[in-house]
């Protein structure tokens, strides 16, 4: 599936980042208190290069794909810092800035709503 819509591409958009940024695991979510929110927040961000970046740069140089990361831009990162935890994930919602900017255009909910795939998990089962 991943791979038939980029035969021929050599270049493809990540959208990794945006889960550390906006709240995507469920880490984020349990947490009861903001100070344990917060220390999610950070223990994501900084696991993300080492956990996710380095590997799936590493995988998807091996398939010849560069990978384009545009919500680890410093102007969007900084943007999305200043929206406070809470209105970013609550323990019934992840991410909900994007989810709700989906919404508004139009985005059926099945897409807002679909389990995610990681890119490596892709790459692997091709």
């Amino acid at each position: 599936e991943f791979m038939s819509v980029f035969v021929g591409s050599d270049v493809v958009i990540a959208h990794d980042g945006i889960d550390e940024l906006m709240g995507g695991y469920w880490g984020h979510r349990a947490p009861r208190t903001r100070i344990e929110k917060a220390r999610a927040f950070k223990r994501f961000w900084r696991v993300l290069e080492p956990d996710h970046l380095v590997p799936l740069e590493m995988k998807a140089s091996r398939s010849g794909i560069k990978v384009l990361f545009p919500y680890l831009q410093r102007p969007v990162v900084e943007c999305i810092n200043r929206i406070p935890l809470d209105d970013r994930t609550t323990r019934e919602e992840s991410k909900k800035p994007l989810r709700a900017l989906a919404r508004k255009y139009g985005v059926p909910e099945h897409v807002i709503t679909r389990r995610k795939r990681g890119m490596c998990d892709i790459l692997m089962s091709t």
